[in-house]
């Protein structure tokens, strides 16, 4: 039953869509968002479900920089960035 729950929210957050990205990121940023969500999901102080929604995050940016391509580098947006978009630039200093 655990298990099963778990997985359910490993494929829910695996599958989360941030349209804004594509717009707000680069693929660097995405690719170095999505480590830094996996290493979130690993730290001891997760919760299983964090873990599980961490992780499927990481799946899913991933997905994002793939689709886009090593090339993909748009400007910064020069409205305010969503919060994932805030994340990944300032994690690179941007």
């Amino acid at each position: 039953m655990e298990e099963a729950k778990h997985r359910r929210i490993f494929e829910d957050a695996s599958e989360a869509c941030w349209p804004e990205v594509r717009s707000e990121l680069g693929y660097r940023h995405m690719v170095h968002l999505a480590d830094v969500f996996e290493g979130w999901a690993i730290d001891n102080r997760m919760t299983a479900e964090w873990t599980a929604k961490l992780a499927g995050w990481a799946g899913s940016m991933r997905t994002l920089a793939e689709e886009v391509g090593p090339d993909w580098d748009p400007p910064k947006p020069e409205r305010r960035l969503s919060p994932i978009g805030f994340i990944g630039r300032n994690l690179m200093d941007e």
